[in-house]
C-alpha cells in the first residue's frame, strides 16, 4: 500500500516537471521557403537585383535538409538551367549548419532572410512564382517590353518624329526592334537611342524604306557609342527602323526617339575605337553557401 501510495505521488510530479521543460525551438521551420535574391553587399559594394528580369534572378530553396540555388542557363536562350545544393546539418537560432562543417549566419528581417557569408550580406525575399521560371525552359517567354512583338518590320512599333521618347528592353536570343515613323520629303531626322553605360548592350540602328530597301546604318555615333543616325528624307512616306545589338549577347533597357534636325549636314562623329565590353558579370550561386 506505502509503495502504491508512493507511485502514485511521484507520476504526477514526473509529469508536471516533464510538462514544464521546454521543448527545443524549430528554428528551421523558420527559414523553410523559396526564396528570389535581392541585394548583395559585395566587397563593400552593394547590388541590388529587384529590378531584373526573372531570367537573370537566382532562385533559393531552403528544406530542412538542404538549400538549393537555381540559375538560368548564362546565355538564356537554351532550355536548361544549373542546379547546386548544399545539405543542411542542422539550425540554430543564427546559423545554418552544412554538414561540410561550413555555416551561415542568418537572421529575418521585415519578412526577408538575410545571410552573412563571410562578411558579405545577402538579402532574399520570398518568392511564390515556380521553379524554375517557364521563361529558363521556354526562350520564347523571355522578359520583353509592352511594345512585343516588334521584331519585323509588318510589326513595327510607331514612333512619333516629334522627340517622343519611347523606353523600351532588348531582349537575349536576338532581339530585334523595329520601327515606323512618317517622314516629310526635304526634312532631315535624326533617329537616336540612349542607354546606360553599365549594361551589357552595345547597339546599332539601320534605316529601310517603306519597301525593305536599307537606306543606311549607324552604329556608335552617338553618345556613350549609341547609334544616332541623320538622315533627310527624299520622298514623303513612312519609314522604318531597326535596333539590335551588336554583341550576340546584348540585352537592356534604352530609349528611343526620333526628331526633325535643322542641321545643313550630316554630323560626323567618329569613337577613337569600339567601345570594350563591361566585365562578365559574375554567376550569382558563387556567392553563396561557399
Amino acid at each position: 500500500m506505502n509503495n502504491l501510495l508512493k507511485l502514485l505521488i511521484i507520476i504526477p510530479i514526473a509529469l508536471f516537471v516533464l510538462g514544464c521543460e521546454e521543448e527545443t525551438p524549430d528554428y528551421a521551420a523558420d527559414i523553410i521557403n523559396t526564396y528570389i535574391l535581392e541585394s548583395i553587399e559585395y566587397m563593400g559594394e552593394t547590388f541590388d537585383f529587384t529590378d531584373l528580369p526573372i531570367e537573370d534572378a537566382m532562385l533559393v530553396k531552403i528544406t530542412r535538409d538542404e538549400a538549393i540555388t537555381y540559375e538560368n542557363d548564362e546565355d538564356h536562350c537554351e532550355d536548361t538551367y544549373s542546379e547546386e545544393s548544399d545539405e543542411i546539418d542542422g539550425v540554430t537560432e543564427t546559423a545554418i549548419l552544412f554538414t561540410d562543417g561550413s555555416e551561415t549566419e542568418y537572421s529575418i528581417t521585415g519578412g526577408k532572410l538575410r545571410l552573412v557569408e563571410d562578411g558579405d550580406v545577402i538579402i532574399l525575399a520570398a518568392y511564390n512564382g515556380t521553379v524554375p521560371p517557364a521563361s529558363w525552359t521556354d526562350p520564347s517567354l523571355l522578359t520583353n517590353d509592352t511594345y512585343e512583338p516588334n521584331n519585323e518590320i509588318a510589326t513595327a512599333t510607331s514612333i512619333a518624329a516629334g522627340g517622343t521618347i519611347q523606353n523600351h528592353y532588348l531582349g537575349a536570343c536576338g532581339d530585334e526592334d523595329y520601327f515606323m515613323f512618317s517622314a516629310s520629303a526635304g526634312v532631315s531626322y535624326i533617329m537616336e537611342t540612349i542607354s546606360p553605360l553599365d549594361q551589357f548592350l552595345d547597339l546599332t540602328l539601320a534605316l529601310y524604306s517603306g519597301n525593305g530597301s536599307l537606306l543606311d546604318t549607324d552604329d556608335d555615333g552617338g553618345t556613350d557609342f549609341n547609334p544616332s543616325l541623320y538622315w533627310t528624307c527624299q520622298t514623303s512616306g513612312d519609314y522604318y527602323f531597326v535596333i539590335e545589338g551588336f554583341w550576340d549577347d546584348d540585352i537592356g533597357n534604352y530609349s528611343v526617339s526620333v526628331v526633325e534636325s535643322s542641321a545643313l549636314v550630316k554630323p560626323t562623329v567618329v569613337p577613337e575605337e569600339k567601345r570594350a565590353r563591361p566585365e562578365k558579370k559574375i554567376r550569382l550561386s558563387e556567392l553563396l553557401f561557399n
